[in-house]
């Protein structure tokens, strides 16, 4: 399938089930407002964050059902029925992010250390810079790769199996596939960690965080998935 008709496939693909669009927009559009919300009890603090992180592994696990199911072939999306299933793919898919930034973080924040110390140090600040960077890219082959290894957790953290599959796919898409995941994150970090409907732009960001943001969402997931399915039939 060539990279045209991988969009028209997404697309269409995206477009199949309203349902999820407008679920998946409810989410998106309640973890801002919720994050946002301000409260004197430490208890109901507690309650809304909790909440919020419900609502994240939610929309995350069902994410990650959409890359997975696609590798197998399958056009339609997944059923958001069973809510049990997607919550346990949204802790996995949360412990890797969590990884993948935590090492992202750690070595700048060494890169930046390093930098303060002296100018002969600048050869290590590069190396850490560019391993940084490197981690950022295969950072969006772990889901991919995961489902690509029969959901092996180890398979998001292997970066010799996700480089592979890099080199598999070739440059070109390799390309459009960390473009699409950058796309993605700022989806992810304005609709959900960012700015919630109680900012000036109450409407405008509604309408985005209920209509916008999970097409975009949906779209990039199923073109990555797809990107990801064309080695499983080479």
């Amino acid at each position: 399938m060539n990279f045209k008709n991988q969009i028209y496939d997404a697309l269409k693909y995206t477009l199949k089930d309203w349902k999820t669009i407008i679920l998946l927009g409810i989410i998106l559009c309640t973890s801002p407002t919720i994050i946002e919300t301000e409260t004197n009890y430490l208890l109901i603090a507690v309650l809304l964050s909790f909440v919020s992180f419900i609502l994240t592994l939610f929309e995350e696990g069902y994410r990650y059902e959409i890359i997975k199911e696609t590798i197998k072939g399958n056009n339609n999306p997944p059923s958001i029925e069973n809510i049990k299933l997607l919550l346990k793919e949204g802790v996995y898919e949360t412990i890797i992010i969590v990884i993948y930034w935590g090492i992202i973080f750690l070595l700048n924040k060494m890169a930046e250390y390093m930098n303060q110390l002296n100018i002969f140090n600048w050869p290590l600040w590069v190396v850490l810079s560019v391993i940084s960077l490197i981690v950022y890219f295969l950072f969006f082959g772990a889901a991919v790769n995961k489902a690509l290894h029969n959901d092996r957790f180890i398979s998001a953290l292997n970066f010799i199996e996700i480089g592979k599959f890099y080199l598999k796919i070739g440059v070109k898409r390799t390309v459009v596939l960390i473009i699409v995941g950058i796309i993605s994150i700022n989806f992810i970090e304005i609709s959900v960690m960012g700015i919630g409907i109680h900012n000036f732009a109450k409407i405008i960001d509604l309408i985005i965080n209920l209509t916008i943001s999970p097409i975009m969402l949906l779209f990039m997931t199923r073109l990555t998935a797809l990107i990801g399915r064309e080695i499983t039939y080479d």
